[in-house]
């Protein structure tokens, strides 16, 4: 018996929650890894009365600290961590395909899509190994490293900056940069699809689907609460996004950006056609899922003059 499509939606809000919390979940303890080897390198830096000196050995100091992030980070679990993630699009596809046939029975992926998705799982290779771990985390550290040396900085200071980049409050540069990263790579993939799908296919009604988290914005909130069953936006139209990018919920505002004009956390330039894909924003977890004109209540077509 085939699933139906609300079983098919939890089975993929699921899906891609499992995808971006496995991964994530293998960073800190290589966060503690890197950040022991750096103050064990550090150490040799070359000292004067509490004070970094400014010599040829600190500048090559660093340059090992460099280069020893980069195989401290890439290290053999963390590259199947990044392939396990990698895995997990085939995982998505196969669910959102399964959701788009209750809609057009015996829909298959075309080219597009099938582009998308090999780009995408290329973009994810560079910028989660070598080429975005040397650029976004080892190239900082070093720039931090370096700067103190040439201006012969306080030790405790460089520590202290160390300390903070490489570890945080529980989270480093490492995780910040890879979580975010995986998360908005997996999620933008899944609703790029969708946006391929109703363009193809002419769909016009969406669902708000997907999970709240501890930082979760307040239009993402706000939807939360209107989308439930019988909610003013359970279904929603694609005539309804102008008023939903301006913060307008079922008749209440939520907080907007004044640099953006858009509620708080949106992306920079989200508009109604883009707000497929943006939704609510960077590290967003929800999507809005396309149904069939022929499963919306009356009430919701009345409402936008169908």
């Amino acid at each position: 018996m085939a699933s139906s499509p609300d079983k098919l939606l939890s089975d993929l809000t699921a899906a891609l929650l499992k995808s971006s919390n496995g991964f994530s979940d293998s960073l800190p303890a290589v966060e503690r890894q890197m950040y022991a080897r750096v103050l064990e390198l550090m150490a040799d830096l070359e000292k004067s009365n509490g004070r970094l000196k400014i010599s040829a050995k600190n500048i090559r100091i660093i340059g090992q600290i460099r280069r020893e992030i980069n195989a401290i980070i890439l290290t053999p679990k963390y590259r199947k961590a990044v392939q396990d993630f990698v895995d997990s699009f085939d995982a998505i596809e196969k669910l959102q395909i399964g959701y788009f046939d209750t809609i057009i029975d015996g829909y298959k992926p075309n080219s597009v899509m099938k582009a998308l998705k090999a780009e995408t799982i290329e973009a994810v290779k560079a910028n989660m190994l070598d080429v975005g771990i040397q650029y976004n985390i080892s190239r900082r550290i070093a720039d931090t490293l370096r700067q103190q040396a040439t201006s012969g900085g306080k030790y405790s200071d460089l520590v202290d900056d160390i300390r903070s980049t490489m570890v945080g409050d529980g989270q480093g540069a490492l995780q910040k940069y890879a979580n975010t990263y995986a998360n908005d790579a997996l999620y933008t993939y899944s609703r790029q699809y969708n946006t391929i799908f109703t363009e193809d296919a002419g769909i016009e009604w969406y669902q708000w689907g997907g999970a709240l988290q501890d930082t979760s914005r307040e239009f993402c909130k706000a939807m939360e609460k209107a989308s439930r069953a019988g909610g003013c936006l359970e279904y929603i139209h694609v005539s309804q996004f102008d008023e939903l990018i301006r913060g307008n919920v079922c008749g209440d505002r939520v907080p907007i950006n004044q640099n953006t004009d858009l509620p708080d956390g949106f992306k920079k330039g989200t508009n109604a056609a883009n707000f497929i894909t943006n939704v609510g924003g960077w590290n967003c977890r929800h999507e809005l899922m396309p149904v069939s004109e022929s499963v919306v209540p009356e009430k919701y077509k009345k409402k936008i003059g169908q």
